[in-house]
């Protein structure tokens, strides 16, 4: 049996989180992965299920959305606007891990992310395990982009000397406009996870 996760960028659409709301339980889900949420009079809207677990800090960018029954636990030391993290315990895990949802601001591309590698070293300091999904706006052309950034570079760089896996399949876009289609976004995990996860 292995975890079942989604993920999405909402895009602040009422009528996107209707979808997701619904796709989450016809799809039988475990986790979704939420970004750029559809926020109501300064509050987070759309996601009022009652039977799932939603972590997020005010003004957030990221949230994850898990069933009750996958005992989601918020590491707060490492939940932020951009950095959403939960400790998952429940009967479709197995066993305990961390997921992680990170943003990285497209207008941001040179920067390093310190907080996610902080959770890196910190799972692995733990013998956990740990699944990112982060919205990364990573530009790489070794993953079917028009260009390289220097963010992708290092983050490319740190990926191999930690021993994370690359899960993403193939090269199709993810983003884009009419005139320029781009992989920006690129979903990772530590090795022992790369049988348990499935979306």
């Amino acid at each position: 049996m292995g975890i079942k996760i989604l993920q999405v960028n909402l895009q602040h659409s009422k009528a996107a989180s209707a979808v997701l709301c619904r796709r989450f339980f016809a799809e039988e889900f475990h986790v979704a992965l939420t970004r750029e949420l559809w926020i109501c009079m300064g509050k987070t809207a759309g996601l009022s299920i009652a039977v799932v677990n939603i972590s997020y800090v005010n003004n957030a960018r990221s949230c994850i959305v898990a069933r009750i029954n996958e005992h989601s636990i918020p590491v707060l030391e490492f939940c932020s606007r951009d950095l959403s993290t939960v400790r998952l315990t429940g009967a479709g895990a197995e066993r305990t891990f961390f997921i992680t949802l990170s943003y990285l601001p497209y207008d941001d591309v040179d920067s390093t992310p310190s907080r996610e590698i902080t959770l890196v070293d910190h799972v692995r300091r733990s013998g956990l395990e740990l699944v990112i999904g982060p919205d990364a706006n990573l530009h790489k052309e070794a993953w079917g982009n028009t260009n390289t950034s220097s963010r992708s570079k290092s983050i490319l760089e740190y990926i191999i000397s930690r021993n994370l896996v690359i899960v993403n399949v193939g090269n199709v876009p993810k983003s884009g406009m009419r005139t320029r289609k781009e992989v920006i976004d690129v979903t990772m995990m530590t090795g022992g996870m790369v049988d348990r996860i499935h979306g």
